[in-house]
């Protein structure tokens, strides 16, 4: 809908501008012909204008809708399978075994645009966030609009009731104070999930206050994320002040 107007703007100062350009050289009768054709056309354009403005309207506005019934679960990647492209990113139909906030389990498909950089961490066994609506929970879908919240915050809680980050950790993600951590020693805990592993960090931690402190940290990551972290500098962290035995860190980006 926004190239149609862009098209439709750009006609309309073309217009005027030759119509000044016939003002300019003096050709009366032509300039007449031409503002009437125009008007003319304009009348036969704006009700298609009109109705594709408000079918547009009311298709984002059913979009919107369709959520009010919006839920939230964890998927756990099954299979999946190449189905197209969508210009240079290829679509996947990725199967799940879902766990809903409501307790339900079930299977389901998402059908995302997965780039090339993320395709290498998208293997069974891999876990995330995902939403659905209730009356079709078998369609999955990435977290949107106000479900994004939710749909991490049901993440977490499942991740910490299978014991893969800590309330300690889990605090400092959300509610610590940041700070900055060099890794001293780094080994795997012996869990996976796909290409993903879970690494336990050992870290010495520098608050912007100037306190030192040692502490640890756990983070899923890939082989290669293993490299940025062990080679960083530093880490971006955050720690909670009443609980430094463990922070919660940031990969750094690849």
């Amino acid at each position: 809908m926004k190239k149609v107007l862009g098209w439709v703007a750009a006609v309309v100062a073309a217009a005027f501008l030759v119509a000044i350009l016939l003002a300019l050289f003096g050709y009366t009768e032509a300039l007449t012909t031409f503002l009437g054709g125009l008007l003319l056309v304009s009348f036969m354009a704006f009700p298609v204008a009109f109705i594709g403005g408000i079918a547009y309207l009311s298709r984002r506005k059913n979009e919107a809708e369709k959520w009010t019934d919006g839920r939230v679960g964890v998927g756990t990647v099954q299979s999946f399978r190449h189905t197209g492209r969508y210009g240079n990113i290829r679509t996947y139909a990725i199967s799940m075994l879902v766990e809903g906030e409501d307790g339900q389990v079930f299977t389901g498909t998402m059908n995302p645009q997965v780039g090339r950089r993320n395709l290498r961490n998208l293997a069974p066994g891999v876990r995330m966030p995902v939403c659905y609506q209730a009356a079709f929970p078998q369609r999955l879908h990435v977290p949107h609009g106000p479900l994004i919240g939710r749909a991490q915050l049901f993440y977490e809680y499942v991740r910490q009731r299978d014991g893969l980050i800590s309330p300690t950790a889990l605090e400092a993600k959300y509610r610590g104070l940041p700070c900055r951590a060099t890794v001293q020693g780094i080994h795997q805990s012996g869990y996976r999930e796909g290409a993903m592993i879970q690494w336990i960090l050992d870290l010495q931690v520098f608050t912007p206050d100037g306190q030192q402190f040692h502490s640890s940290a756990r983070v899923l990551a890939t082989e290669a994320q293993y490299e940025l972290i062990r080679t960083a500098r530093y880490l971006e962290a955050k720690y909670a002040p009443h609980d430094t035995s463990e922070v919660a860190v940031r990969i750094p980006p690849q």
